[in-house]
């Protein structure tokens, strides 16, 4: 889609304290994510957050978002009301939400 529509993507990695991770960390798993798509323009950004979702939504407000795309994983061996971060997003957040899993 962002290959027909010729856009920029805008990759960001929300750092929360639980969960901190090194910028030279995110910078390598970015960078491993757009190998491969040279033709795409990617703007990184690393978001620091108390929470993943509220990371999310706040980075959007900020930078003028108005949708997102998000990639999940495979939540096949998660307890069933477990609520994933998308769903988060949809609720508290006023944004157009595409969830793709790989």
């Amino acid at each position: 889609m962002v290959k027909t529509f010729k856009s920029s993507t805008h990759l960001v990695f929300i750092n929360t304290p639980t969960k901190f991770t090194s910028s030279a960390e995110v910078k390598e798993g970015m960078d491993r994510f757009q190998s491969g798509n040279e033709e795409i323009v990617f703007h990184q950004h690393t978001y620091n957050d108390s929470e993943a979702e509220k990371g999310i939504i706040s980075f959007c407000k900020e930078s003028g978002i108005k949708w997102l795309a998000v990639v999940t994983g495979n939540h096949d061996k998660s307890p069933s009301y477990l609520i994933s971060t998308t769903e988060t997003v949809l609720f508290k957040g006023d944004l157009g939400v595409l969830s793709v899993k790989v």
